[in-house]
């Protein structure tokens, strides 16, 4: 782990990065790493007082990351919480007296039973129904056009729910709900406890008034590895007495992308059983998911068939439903995109009997969603269908270029700003750290250069490290030289800097552009042939490689 973001937003020292060891490393390759950098840094190697501070202040620094990385204790925490779980009170004392699964548990409670007090996970919902069918004119079915003034609100409903942890095993979750059409409203106020009683199952206890009286009770039980039970009970208070109803749902894993599932419910104006079939596959890049139900019942029966593919790339997810009942039959198709962090944006269209046709639109901002549902049509027409498909895609493209996109550059800029702004005394700090590393390296790069030259080795002639404008482009004003600290971690005409989140722990290497994606740029020579590459913070990097040879005439970054 490379790097760990702290609550100011600053990334926490990565102590693989400042030995340049690879995550897995072990206590002889970690040892070996401390031993090299001490010829460099240590401050009896320096005569000059100035050098020899600066020395100390480095050797401080690899001293740190190998009596962290080198204990047995001390090490499996920093991989877990970083140099925050080791700067915990009394952490020196429970490292001696604690094995490390067991300070890892300590701190995982205590961060749980933080957050549990934190939290209370706010959700919301509004729906707002709209009626455009007037706005479609059409001969056969008498329609007229009255332009926007066709467009009505038929309903609209908000939900809102809090979260409250009472317990590590009990939660209290409390909502509300009201509810307007065609000028009448209704309300509800619903309140729900659950208990988690072991790491198998939970249950839940509802209670809901407002617009009549309602209560349930719902369990959940893990039978073994590949199944689990849902079973629930409810009644209704209605005028004429109470309804009751039960439902259960039995799941059963039957291979490692196969799920089938059993429904039941039973209430005294409706009963029905169905059967799901939900197969999953997630290769590297998209995730596909094909759900076949059947359902048999008073009073509807149907079959329904859904298929959606998530785009891991390009953060988004497109599906395809349909459905085919006694009462109703439809098809349904969609995408949804993410446009921010915290933000989702979604349309579909549904095209069936009864109803018509509807274009849903769906907006998620954290927890808060939107939902839009607008009737085009009580009548399948294909310019409504046309329309209903493109004219969403076509608002959504507009309003991304034109207000999306340049707000959230705008939003990213002023971020990075503030960011430089309030730790401006770190980063110069950072800044004359990595200049005085590399003033300490030169006596061994120029020893390096010497052995390296003269067997035709590995020399660095140009490293680069920092923000990348386009391919093979850096930003001069946002990119800091490398080439020294690079050459000194040489050697037997070979470099090896492993995976990492960042590599501006590196010894001489520091962030020129906090918050932004960096490169590294490396021209060298070897066999007296010039090589280049140009890889992400990131990723592991290996010279020399056949790969980066390129011709004499070659212009580099």
């Amino acid at each position: 782990m490379a790097a760990f973001m702290e609550e100011d937003g600053l990334a926490s020292e990565d102590l693989y990065a400042v030995l340049n060891v690879d995550r897995n490393a072990s206590t002889d390759e970690i040892n070996t790493a401390f031993r090299r950098f001490s010829k460099i840094f240590h401050p009896d190697k320096h005569l000059d007082d100035k050098k020899k501070k600066h020395a100390e202040n480095m050797f401080n620094k690899i001293k740190k990351a190998h009596e962290v990385l080198t204990d047995p204790n001390k090490r499996p925490v920093y991989d877990q919480f970083g140099m925050k779980g080791l700067e915990i009170e009394g952490m020196e004392l429970i490292s001696k007296s604690k094995s490390a699964a067991e300070i890892i548990a300590e701190l995982a409670k205590q961060e749980e039973e933080r957050k549990l007090q934190q939290m209370t996970n706010p959700r919301g919902q509004v729906v707002i129904e709209l009626n455009a069918s007037d706005l479609f004119y059409n001969e056969e079915y008498k329609e007229y056009s009255s332009g926007l003034s066709g467009l009505e609100v038929s309903s609209m409903s908000l939900v809102q729910t809090v979260e409250c942890p009472l317990t590590r095993r009990d939660t209290v979750r409390l909502g509300g709900n009201v509810t307007a059409q065609n000028g009448n409203g209704q309300g509800m106020f619903t309140t729900v406890w659950r208990r988690v009683w072991s790491a198998k199952g939970w249950n839940e206890f509802q209670v809901s008034i407002g617009n009549g009286f309602r209560g349930g009770l719902q369990a959940f039980y893990q039978i073994n590895r590949r199944c689990f039970c849902v079973g629930s009970v409810s009644i209704l208070a209605v005028p004429n007495g109470i309804k009751p109803g039960l439902s259960t749902v039995i799941a059963w894993q039957l291979d490692k992308n196969l799920q089938g599932k059993m429904l039941f419910n039973a209430s005294m104006s409706s009963s029905s059983v169905k059967t799901l079939l939900i197969f999953e596959h997630q290769p590297y890049t998209a995730k596909l998911s094909l759900q076949l139900g059947l359902q048999m019942g008073i009073p509807a029966n149907f079959i329904q068939a859904a298929l959606s593919r998530k785009f891991k790339s390009h953060d988004a997810e497109v599906r395809v439903a349909g459905k085919l009942g006694t009462i109703e039959s439809y098809i349904e198709y969609g995408i949804q995109k993410k446009i921010s962090q915290f933000s989702w944006i979604g349309a579909k269209m549904m095209i069936g009997i009864p109803f018509g046709v509807y274009v849903q639109i769906r907006l998620v901002r954290g927890q808060q969603t939107f939902v839009f549902p607008v009737k085009l049509s009580e009548h399948i027409m294909p310019n409504v269908v046309f329309y209903g498909t493109f004219f969403p895609v076509v608002v959504y493209f507009a309003v991304r270029k034109l207000v999306v996109t340049p707000y959230l550059k705008e939003q990213e800029e002023e971020e990075l700003e503030k960011r430089k702004k309030d730790h401006a005394e770190t980063y110069a700090q950072q800044k004359e750290e990595a200049e005085s590393a590399i003033e300490l390296m030169m006596g061994t790069v120029e020893r390096i250069i010497e052995t390296e030259e003269s067997k035709s080795g590995l020399i660095i002639t140009k490293a680069v490290y920092g923000r990348l404008l386009s391919e093979g482009e850096l930003s001069e004003d946002e990119c800091i030289n490398v080439t020294i600290p690079l050459q000194c971690l040489v050697k037997d005409s070979r470099l090896q800097l492993p995976e990492s989140k960042s590599k501006a722990d590196i010894p001489g290497f520091y962030d020129p552009c906090p918050g932004v994606a960096k490169s590294l740029y490396i021209q060298y020579r070897f066999r007296d042939q010039l090589h280049e590459t140009t890889v992400p913070d990131e990723e592991p990097i290996r010279l020399p490689l056949q790969s980066h040879l390129i011709s004499e005439d070659s212009g580099g970054v």
